[in-house]
């Protein structure tokens, strides 16, 4: 496919950032898309330009392929940033050896966070956890409900969350004084 951009001449970059489903009017000059985040490779899907995308925890998820194969089966490639769920359990174990109960503390609105605590969810409970869900739907939301989930777990887990990730100070706070209790 050849460039519509004059041979050294930089393309104008765009940042896609759309609220998920929200499609974009995508410009056919551009010869690759690159989607940061999944309401970005939402807002971005066509089928006329490549798509790659980064920051995006599982494609079958954020696409809503169902029977997933490991391909989305079209114009949409990329990189995850899914870490390993299976070692949470362990890790919990081995550093809090009396803890009981897990919180997981996310935003509701970020499909990745969601897809991570569902899955989460039955790793820890194979290693004898008590789970409890504990879902902000907003940024203003987060600090009462980080709140809620210390009061009622041994242990927070936060997957890789942006609305969690830039509240972690308030998080921090409120869950500092249960810290101790599970300390050698």
């Amino acid at each position: 496919m050849r460039s519509p951009f004059k041979e050294g001449a930089t393309p104008p970059a765009t940042a896609l950032t759309a609220p998920p489903y929200r499609r974009l009017s995508v410009p056919t000059a551009w010869i690759l898309i690159l989607a940061n985040a999944t309401p970005a490779l939402q807002a971005a899907a066509t089928s006329e330009i490549p798509i790659l995308g980064t920051s995006v925890t599982d494609y079958a998820f954020a696409l809503e392929i169902e029977s997933w194969t490991g391909t989305t089966g079209g114009n949409i490639s990329g990189t995850s940033d899914l870490a390993p769920p299976g070692s949470a359990g362990g890790h919990d174990q081995e550093w809090f050896p009396d803890a009981q109960t897990v919180g997981l503390l996310y935003c509701s609105a970020e499909p990745n966070s969601v897809y991570q605590c569902d899955v989460i969810t039955g790793y820890l409970e194979e290693y004898g956890y008590t789970v409890s869900a504990t879902p902000s739907p907003t940024p203003m939301t987060s600090p009462p409900v980080a709140q809620t989930a210390c009061d009622n777990s041994d242990v927070i887990y936060i997957p890789t969350d942006n609305t969690a990730a830039n509240n972690t100070e308030s998080h921090r706070q409120r869950g500092h004084p249960r810290r101790s209790r599970h300390r050698r």
